[in-house]
């Protein structure tokens, strides 16, 4: 990848995938989840750790080619690997608008800031821990104001959704969302992740925000749920 890929994918999934974890006061332990509409954070939402999940989402964000890519589609959304639940995209800049039809009884997976590291873009970081290391210290440095909402009721505590991947062999095709030669590239990323349990019949809200330095990004998702 060249060396502006890492500020592209921040400053297209910092904004939907931001997070201000330095600046949330942890819950005390005795609240037990705030949050009870997303899976808490150390849980295994339909078996599949949240670490795991989030290097889904990844791959299923920006392996597509441009013409199948969610980031460059109205609906920004879909399916993953697991027909358990539905991922939702970032916005690619500035704010957005976005409308989804999704399956009764599918968890919806997002992220809310974050950022990644990898060899390919010039981080002087080959090892896993190494990578894993300059994701964190990126994010915590760059990534601010992280928000995220449904139905218009916050989620709360957005520190303790704060995730790293396992190492990914991110699979880039021709015509890539990147502009970058097709390839495998190995990279660890590192978000505010959530994965919601399904939403009843109807019609839903989920918001999302953030900034990338002084850059403000958010969408907003309309998102109906049918039989």
């Amino acid at each position: 990848m060249g060396g502006g890929v890492v500020k592209r994918f921040i400053s297209l999934a910092v904004l939907a995938f931001l997070g201000a974890g330095i600046l949330v006061t942890p819950a005390n332990a005795s609240e037990g989840n705030p949050n009870p509409g997303v899976f808490p954070p150390h849980s295994h939402p339909y078996g599949v750790s949240y670490r795991e999940w989030g290097a889904d989402w990844f791959e299923w964000a920006f392996e597509a080619p441009v013409a199948t890519n969610p980031e460059a589609h109205p609906n920004k959304c879909g399916p993953g690997e697991s027909p358990r639940v539905w991922f939702l995209a970032v916005s690619v800049g500035g704010y957005e608008t976005a409308h989804c039809t999704i399956p009764a009884h599918k968890g919806i997976a997002f992220v809310a800031g974050g950022g990644f590291c990898s060899p390919a873009v010039g981080d002087p970081f080959t090892t896993y821990q190494g990578l894993r290391r300059c994701a964190v210290d990126f994010v915590h440095s760059s990534v601010f104001s992280v928000r995220a909402s449904v139905d218009n009721r916050p989620i709360r505590h957005l520190a303790r959704y704060f995730i790293v991947s396992r190492l990914i062999h991110l699979r880039l095709p021709d015509n890539n969302f990147f502009g970058d030669p097709a390839g495998t590239y190995p990279l660890v990323v590192a978000e505010y992740f959530f994965v919601l349990h399904p939403l009843s019949l109807g019609r839903h809200t989920i918001k999302y925000s953030d900034k990338l330095g002084q850059s403000p990004a958010a969408i907003t998702y309309h998102v109906t749920v049918t039989r």
